[in-house]
């Protein structure tokens, strides 16, 4: 019985490794949230894995701006894209119809995720980079302690893909639309100095939790 589960699992992963590819690796897609007094912000975030639960690393993180609230031309923007009940903050992610992950212009990072197509990494040329898989739990939470905003990051997937999360995060995606300059990502952090003009870096008390 031993050796026959052993076989079992063995062929399960050569054919994982023959769908895929040799070089593999795991990125989650977390959704994250800022929430001060009447005005959220939505953003995604990239880890390799599970996300630390940790602000600090939360804040210093890249993040990419959800582009929904950008009318019929979001396309030209850059960030990400999601369509579905699945996308508001406690809903499950099974219910996400469609995540079109736009982050990057050299080398193209830009996949569109499916429900209907079985969450495959879907690129502009039509071809299969990876696949994803619905992968809730992992969330975090960040309060500060004046009450002021805090911040809540949910997971949403886990990809299976030769790409990492640090090719996502690193520098040489275009922030803006498509006739901006090259710019290394924006931290948290950074994004919500620019949109409330202050920084939540200290007095963040954090607490884990479960959706």
């Amino acid at each position: 019985m031993f050796f026959s589960s052993l076989a079992s699992t063995a062929a399960a992963v050569v054919a994982a490794a023959s769908l895929f590819g040799t070089a593999q690796a795991n990125f989650d897609v977390y959704r994250t949230e800022v929430y001060s007094g009447n005005r959220p912000a939505i953003t995604w975030q990239f880890w390799e894995a599970e996300a630390p639960k940790d602000c600090g690393a939360i804040l210093r993180n890249a993040m990419y701006e959800e582009l929904n609230n950008k009318g019929p031309f979001w396309d030209v923007f850059w960030g990400v894209h999601c369509t579905g009940s699945g996308c508001d903050d406690l809903n499950p992610p099974g219910d996400i119809d469609q995540l079109r992950l736009k982050l990057r212009a050299n080398p193209l990072l830009d996949w569109t995720l499916r429900k209907d197509q079985g969450w495959s990494m879907i690129g502009r040329d039509g071809n299969a980079y990876g696949n994803c898989i619905v992968f809730p739990q992992g969330d975090f939470e960040c309060k500060l302690a004046t009450g002021w905003n805090h911040i809540a990051t949910r997971r949403k997937f886990r990809c299976l893909t030769r790409f990492t999360a640090n090719d996502l995060n690193g520098v040489g995606r275009k922030r803006g639309d498509d006739g901006s300059d090259v710019q290394p990502p924006m931290t948290l952090e950074q994004y919500i100095e620019k949109e409330f003009g202050k920084s939540p870096a200290t007095n963040l008390v954090s607490r884990s939790f479960q959706a």
